[in-house]
């Protein structure tokens, strides 16, 4: 169930085409979204919690009961993919505090700027400029 929820970034219930394509470049879950594909069972272009349930029912039919290292595996594959998501989370955020910090480079260099044409004018006293 965690895993499906993982993949449900929306919560609508559904893993749909663009959620499954932004995790599809992620080691140890390309595979899993290859499975997902082909328990589409009526071709919406999205998997329901039923359709996700039948396909790993069919997996454990296949490859033998669960065991402890099934669950190992579910695990780690549940943590790789929340990692990669806080990871681009992260970038994200870090992308935009970049920008803000241009931004605010760029207002400081305008404002010690407006400074020095003033003081050249003569409209400010004479004084330090250490900002």
């Amino acid at each position: 169930d965690k895993i499906f929820v993982a993949f449900d970034k929306d919560s609508n219930g559904f893993i749909d085409k663009e959620e499954v394509k932004s995790v599809e470049k992620y080691e140890n879950v390309a595979d899993l979204a290859q499975m997902m594909w082909s328990s589409d069972a009526n071709y919406d272009e999205k998997i329901s919690k039923e359709e996700w349930d039948d396909m790993f029912e069919t997996m454990l039919k296949d490859f033998g009961a669960p065991n402890k290292h099934s669950f190992k595996m579910a695990e780690l594959m549940y943590h790789n993919l929340i990692s990669q998501q806080k990871l681009e989370e992260t970038e994200s955020k870090y992308s935009e505090m970049q920008k803000k910090l241009k931004k605010c480079e760029a207002n400081l260099a305008a404002a010690k700027e407006q400074l020095v044409k003033e003081r050249t004018r003569g409209h400010i006293e004479e004084r330090s400029l250490d900002i």
